[in-house]
């Protein structure tokens, strides 16, 4: 049987209730007050958790579609609005600005008192992700990565940031011609969050550009593996159009040493918040096939 959350105030209050309330309480993280998302579903799947990994210049209100389906699913969701991280002491030949969103990530974690999670992540989420259950493996169960950063070596920056672009400016032009957004676009993911997601580069734009320069360099493939050998479940899901990370250059990086699961789907880069709900529906599947896997290894 499902059971129920300990927090019954918080699984009592709607979706939209919680939301506005987080909005308000902010937590403090290292000295710094960080809006989280903490989103407890009515009925628990499981007593696990799942932190959501930002992609560049995302924050939680452009994931707002995908929280409230996968808190629909019965588990609780998590996710820090800190897209440049927080302040952290440097390791060398790890990207500092990786590293600042890992703390976030981790920092977020203590200050919720969660012992272990799950991580969903998009985009440049999977780098300091995976960094994160690379370092701190205890921490963490299984990762389902979104149109994964990090996967294919180092990039060309120019190639890289025409992939981004194009992509981008098709599905706002898709959105914005479409005659009535959808009732899961209303939740949040549409073309307005594109301007929010710009509003984080003027802020911070010297942040934004080391992000973009880790994006590039980056190659994690050699954690994934140390983290698969850990026991931890890793998926891949990889939309066939995405032009950031090609889906043929993805096919040839990746193997069985690296991933418990690769699913193909339709879309392009940004179709995961654009278009919630069979992205969300598909990530709880992972989580469910991985979490069966995990037990059929202890058996």
């Amino acid at each position: 049987m499902i059971e129920s959350f300990e927090n019954k105030a918080e699984r009592l209050l709607s979706f939209e209730d919680q939301w506005k309330k987080n909005e308000s309480e902010k937590v403090l993280i290292d000295g710094k007050e960080i809006e989280v998302q903490d989103i407890y579903p009515k009925d628990q799947k499981t007593k696990i958790p799942v932190i959501i990994g930002l992609g560049w210049s995302e924050t939680p209100d452009a994931h707002k579609g995908n929280i409230k389906i996968m808190s629909e699913q019965g588990r609780r969701v998590i996710s820090p609005n800190s897209p440049h991280g927080i302040d952290t002491e440097k390791i060398e030949n790890y990207p500092e600005i990786e590293l600042r969103k890992m703390t976030a990530l981790i920092k977020t974690l203590e200050a919720k008192d969660v012992e272990k999670a799950d991580i969903v992540v998009h985009s440049e989420g999977s780098i300091f992700s995976v960094m994160a259950a690379y370092l701190y493996p205890e921490r963490f169960r299984n990762l389902v990565l979104v149109d994964p950063a990090g996967m294919i070596g180092k990039d060309n920056l120019p190639r890289l940031a025409s992939g981004f672009s194009i992509d981008l400016i098709k599905q706002i032009i898709s959105e914005m011609t479409k005659e009535k957004p959808t009732k899961d676009q209303t939740t949040g993911g549409g073309p307005l969050d594109a301007l929010k997601a710009a509003n984080v580069l003027i802020k911070s734009p010297l942040q934004a550009i080391r992000s973009v320069f880790a994006i590039a360099n980056s190659d994690i493939r050699n954690m994934l593996k140390s983290i698969k050998e850990k026991g931890i479940g890793i998926s891949v899901i990889h939309p066939v159009d995405d032009r950031a990370f090609p889906m043929e250059k993805m096919q040839e990086a990746l193997g069985v040493e690296h991933l418990d699961g690769f699913y193909s789907v339709k879309g392009s880069h940004n179709s995961y918040f654009l278009d919630p709900k069979p992205y969300t529906l598909l990530i709880d599947n992972a989580l469910d096939d991985l979490e069966k896997k995990s037990k059929e290894r202890l058996i």
